[in-house]
């Protein structure tokens, strides 16, 4: 049976009180936790790709990409060996959380680091034909992915994003551009899936928007929305998509503040700046 391997990046790690038997005198007890096996980045976001694969036959596990602790002695080549075997044509790579192409260039946001594996290595290169600058704050596409632009969206080739949970554009601007400024409740999402990323090897899915509770709408959005992208049959895809949300009167968030489902983003709207599907966009 296929695959689905979802790539899982481990949360940041914590800092806390902890009990004072473990740390000592109340003011030695903030400490930063150690991460834990199941502290891992958007579980619930990938569960909605996962169930969505599953209806169409695949199976599911974790793949952990943990950065090589610097007691270790890294041997590369044996795991990459054993990827090999063990991630076959016909998986699905599934990366739903923000790849990290680009260090943040701010404190204030929290890096997803790099692990450095063979299996991100290849991740990472079919990603940077796609994107010249991926952080948390900042989106610049390749001059040959922002040349399918659609003729409205060309100010999609660089975007800003604010740094609070709605991810807003701050800023946007064509290939070679400068930025201008946008006031917007609109963000994006971005989803790519490339076949066979090495020989006889498995596909990549990635599918991302730009924070915590936006990516998880997103995923939430792509299964309701746009299931016919995540398995494109026989062709690889890239979609670069505004998401709109309805925005609530009188609020500064798009964002309810008790919701009991996701169903408050039945309304909201997903408008495609590219949509590319195609036998072969990465070579």
């Amino acid at each position: 049976m296929a695959t689905v391997h979802r790539i899982c990046y481990p949360s940041p790690l914590r800092v806390d009180f902890l009990p004072e038997e473990e740390m000592g005198p109340a003011s030695k007890r903030k400490s930063e936790r150690k991460s834990k096996l199941h502290w891992l980045r958007d579980g619930d976001a990938g569960t909605y790709y996962a169930t969505r694969l599953a209806a169409a036959g695949y199976d599911y596990r974790l793949e952990f990409n943990t950065p090589k602790p610097a007691n270790i002695t890294d041997r590369k080549g044996d795991r990459a060996a054993a990827a090999q075997d063990r991630l076959k044509k016909g998986d699905v790579l599934l990366v739903n959380n923000r790849p990290p192409l680009t260090r943040n260039e701010t404190h204030l946001l929290a890096d997803i680091v790099l692990s450095e594996s063979w299996v991100e290595d290849r991740i990472m290169g079919i990603l940077r034909n796609t994107f010249s600058v991926c952080s948390r704050d900042e989106v610049v596409l390749t001059d040959g992915v922002a040349s399918m632009l659609q003729p409205d969206f060309e100010k999609r080739a660089k975007v800003r994003f604010k740094k609070r949970p709605e991810a807003e554009y701050s800023h946007k601007a064509t290939v070679g551009g400068e930025y201008e400024e946008i006031h917007s409740h609109r963000t994006a999402g971005y989803l790519i899936y490339a076949r066979e990323i090495w020989p006889n090897g498995p596909d990549l899915l990635c599918s991302f928007a730009m924070s915590g509770p936006m990516n998880l709408v997103w995923a939430h959005l792509v299964v309701t929305k746009l299931a016919d992208h995540l398995l494109p049959a026989g062709k690889e895809r890239i979609l670069v998509a505004d998401i709109v949300p309805t925005v609530v009167a009188h609020s500064r968030s798009v964002f309810p503040d008790w919701p009991d489902t996701l169903d408050f983003t039945c309304d909201w709207k997903v408008e495609p700046a590219l949509d590319k599907s195609a036998l072969r966009l990465w070579s």
